[in-house]
């Protein structure tokens, strides 16, 4: 799916037959360079981005906190620091241990290409996500995230959705996008991404 080639301007468009496996290569399509994954986890899809060709910043904090508890414990997140280290190890690729507005001060604003939100799903944090690291990205890159969905599992709260269709109405962003949804794609099923280009 070359995602480039599908874009349509009007208000939430799916794409169809997309899914985020499909982003990094749209995202060097438009001629990106740099961008920042906002929540690692283990660094699978950081890994994708590097495979791109792109330099990504890893933010993450792989720690608990009052609002964040794995259900493994930190000594879980420390592994997936460690782990993502050696997966990014050979790209180039920055590690940002930090939590993501204590990140966001290190970046000039409009000194990225992209950004891709993949943090804390509760709604105060994704929303915080959004106003901040978005600008950090330069008109005509590209606003975007993961898990458009609204729902709760035993140690997750999902309400990105809710929070994306209240910022895209605010500020009234009328072109923005989702990615299909895909059963077939482990990691992906009935999980769209979305984003916007930033005017």
């Amino acid at each position: 799916m070359r995602i480039i080639q599908v874009l349509e301007p009007g208000a939430r468009k799916v794409i169809k037959g997309s899914s985020r496996q499909d982003l990094p290569r749209f995202f060097v399509d438009m001629g990106f360079k740099v961008g920042a994954e906002i929540g690692v986890d283990k660094g699978a899809y950081t890994e994708k981005l590097l495979q791109a060709g792109l330099e990504i910043y890893a933010v993450d904090p792989w720690k608990v906190y009052e609002n964040y508890n794995h259900p493994r414990g930190q000594k879980r997140l420390d592994f997936l620091y460690e782990h993502t280290k050696r997966v990014v190890a050979p790209y180039n690729c920055h590690i940002v241990r930090k939590d993501s507005m204590e990140a966001v001060k290190d970046f000039e604003d409009e000194s990225l290409d992209f950004v891709y939100i993949d943090g804390n799903h509760k709604f105060r944090y994704i929303a915080a996500d959004i106003v901040e690291w978005e600008k950090k990205v330069r008109p005509g890159g590209v606003v975007s995230g993961h898990d458009f969905v609204q729902a709760s599992s035993r140690w997750c709260d999902c309400q990105v959705k809710y929070v994306v269709l209240a910022y895209v109405a605010s500020f009234h962003i009328q072109n923005w996008y989702l990615t299909d949804r895909n059963p077939g794609i482990p990691g992906d099923q009935n999980t769209q991404s979305w984003f916007w280009i930033k005017d």
